[in-house]
């Protein structure tokens, strides 16, 4: 009964650690695709988030000054 006993010790350990590895991968995977939509988003309508406006706004504020 002894090597049952390690043998149900050892599978729950690597169950575990594949469990830890798991909800690591999910994480990077979720944050990796965060990075790659907002830029897309961003490309596909910059009117929406305001970065065209945002760009002119220093430049007519250079030529005033």
């Amino acid at each position: 009964m002894g090597t049952m006993k390690t043998k149900h010790y050892v599978f729950q350990i690597f169950r575990a650690a594949f469990t830890d590895r798991l909800v690591l991968i999910i994480v990077v995977l979720m944050i990796a695709s965060l990075f790659v939509i907002l830029p897309i988003k961003s490309c596909s309508n910059p009117s929406a988030t305001g970065g065209g406006e945002a760009a002119e706004g220093p430049a007519s504020v250079s030529t005033t000054v």
